[in-house]
């Protein structure tokens, strides 16, 4: 009677519970969900606690929450829970919000694995740079055509994947981070885009490039003399090797007796260091000079005072001093762009390009206690040193076309 009883009991609170109470696969799933759910929660306090940039981004945060958090319950496993964070990320609209891994159907990196930047103008979006020696240079894509499908679809439908759904007063900010990923492509999906051409509509496939097609992995840097014994010094996304310190020296060192310099910056989209900028710099200042200024908002929102500071460049031996020109583009990104404001700040340089990558701040990283997921964000607000930030940068002369970058360089300098 007792084990009659018992099982009794068990098939009533299996009825009244509506769940299968020794269903191991259940149980799994309830302990996956509580991880995923702890996560969540460090992902979202963590982000609200030290993203620098709330009161610029246009995010509702706390909306976010509401949003995301309830389709835990939807998610199947770590694929799927990498899936919900993207969609997270884009709500901040930064490439400098990421996660440090993905899965075939993550977006590319923007700016790093992108080949053509697309600006909404005129109600639409058109073609305003393109990757120099991408695949796409050789193309029939020119710059100022206007896209109007991706993958069949009209593009304003397209890019509401990547929009944020906390907030619905977007600016042309907003929409060009949504239209930049979504032309940027994915890992497992082929792009093929319908484009404006002498009045009529063509379709024309994007073949991604490789890293290769951009430079050599050992080729740090290049550097040769132009005409009119003008130096030229390209870096090649390597201002996070500390072995680009001595590359760069001895590069100068050859380049020494020329009469000016370019110095090319367009192919850096992939972060940095402090080390390497200031080694950069150093070489072109007689002086200790500021470069870059820094806001600690995190430390603000715990002690409510104003947290400001100035970084310096120290002068190196053998500073090159003769007139200088720096080529920048929206594939200048993060320590690229901290160059490149600072050298705006010093004297005997100019500048030629477009506006740079974008992307906000320093940097900070973290990773999730259970799913080990790393994610980053920007923590320390970043500035010109005459105030105005860095993500607003624009180059005295403006220019957006490749070949017309190094002609106003070396007219610049033949002057």
């Amino acid at each position: 009677m007792k084990i009659i009883a018992v099982l009794s009991l068990l098939t009533l609170v299996s009825c009244q519970s509506g769940h299968k109470v020794f269903s191991p696969d259940y149980e799994v799933k309830q302990e996956n969900d509580s991880l995923y759910i702890e996560d969540f929660s460090q992902y979202w306090t963590t982000i609200n606690e030290s993203f620098a940039y709330f009161n610029t981004q246009k995010t509702n945060w706390e909306k976010v929450r509401e949003l995301y958090q309830p389709m835990i319950d939807t998610v199947s496993g770590r694929n799927s829970f990498i899936t919900l964070l993207e969609k997270c990320n884009n709500e901040l609209y930064n490439g400098h919000v990421g996660l440090n891994t993905n899965i075939e159907s993550s977006s590319k990196l923007i700016p790093s694995s992108t080949d053509i930047w697309l600006v909404k103008k005129d109600g639409g979006y058109i073609i305003e740079s393109i990757r120099e020696n991408s695949k796409i240079e050789t193309s029939k894509l020119t710059l100022g055509m206007k896209v109007l499908k991706f993958n069949g679809k009209s593009i304003h439908e397209a890019i509401k994947e990547f929009l944020p759904k906390s907030f619905s007063n977007y600016d042309d900010r907003v929409y060009e981070f949504a239209a930049n990923t979504l032309i940027a492509g994915k890992h497992n999906i082929e792009r093929i885009i319908t484009v404006s051409l002498d009045g009529k509509e063509e379709i024309i496939p994007l073949p991604y490039s490789n890293t290769e097609d951009y430079y050599s992995d050992d080729e740090l840097l290049t550097y040769k003399t132009l005409e009119n014994n003008i130096g030229f010094i390209r870096i090649n996304n390597s201002l996070w090797n500390n072995k680009l310190i001595s590359a760069f020296d001895d590069a100068l060192d050859s380049l020494s007796n020329t009469s000016s310099l370019i110095l090319d910056l367009r192919e850096t989209p992939s972060g940095g260091n402090n080390t390497i900028a200031k080694a950069i710099m150093g070489k072109f200042i007689q002086e200790e000079a500021p470069y870059q200024r820094y806001r600690y908002v995190y430390d603000e929102k715990e002690t409510g005072i104003e947290q400001y500071w100035v970084e310096q460049v120290m002068p190196r031996e053998s500073p090159y001093t003769k007139p200088m020109v720096l080529l920048v583009g929206r594939w200048t990104g993060s320590m690229g762009e901290g160059i490149t404001i600072g050298f705006d700040s010093f004297e005997n340089v100019e500048i030629v390009g477009t506006e740079l990558a974008d992307l906000l701040g320093v940097v900070w990283g973290y990773t999730l206690d259970n799913s080990k997921i790393g994610f980053q964000i920007p923590g320390i607000r970043l500035y010109h040193m005459n105030k105005s930030p860095r993500e607003d940068f624009v180059p005295s002369h403006y220019f957006n076309n490749n070949s017309d970058c190094l002609k106003k360089a070396i007219e610049l300098l033949s002057k």
